[in-house]
């Protein structure tokens, strides 16, 4: 299902193993925007690593790359590295904390080993999340930050990230053009089951 103006594309499925399908297909239907070698950059997320899409896309000979740092190490080199597997992806995947179903807004807090980046650089960003992530709209977000028990024990992270629909702007004759400062589509993974 895709939606308006928003370019916007939802996909709902039973469970982990229909979002795992939807990405492997989505992989297997695209190419990257530049160069040939397609690749992927994901989130370390407890939703995510339940995906196991490494093994799913290793038939297709596409390389996944997990966002996670390794204590111990040189954190700069891992930073470095990151960044340039993020900058060669085609596909950045990450979950979210919510999505607004008014607006179809993604919203993201910061966490260690879930870089911005992941849903901004690459052409096409997927996100996966569970059906009770969704909410009606931003009085039901700050409602839920500020009055859900769970929420109020993590309490708020540096900062959030709101997310509607691919990167668009109509700055050159007033032509829409998607894709300009970020991602060219968005694909949302709804889990609606177990």
């Amino acid at each position: 299902m895709r939606t308006g103006p928003l370019k916007l594309k939802v996909i709902p499925v039973a469970d982990t193993v229909g979002a795992t399908t939807a990405i492997a297909d989505l992989v297997a239907s695209t190419t990257p925007e530049w160069g040939t070698q397609k690749s992927v950059i994901r989130w370390r997320h407890p939703l995510l690593d339940e995906l196991n899409l490494e093994t799913a896309l290793a038939g297709q000979k596409v390389p996944v790359t997990t966002t996670c740092m390794v204590k111990d190490a040189d954190i700069i080199k891992q930073k470095q590295g990151i960044r340039q597997r993020i900058v060669d992806a085609y596909i950045g995947i990450t979950s979210a904390d919510f999505c607004l179903a008014h607006t179809a807004t993604l919203v993201l807090k910061t966490r260690e080993n879930q870089a911005r980046a992941v849903s901004l650089v690459p052409s096409i960003h997927v996100a996966v999340i569970r059906l009770e992530q969704l909410l009606a709209d931003l009085k039901e977000l700050y409602a839920l930050l500020r009055w859900d028990a769970c929420q109020q024990a993590e309490g708020l992270t540096h900062h959030m990230v709101m997310i509607s629909g691919p990167s668009k702007t109509a700055d050159i004759e007033l032509v829409m053009v998607h894709g300009a400062h970020g991602p060219r589509e968005v694909h949302l993974v709804v889990i609606t089951g177990g």
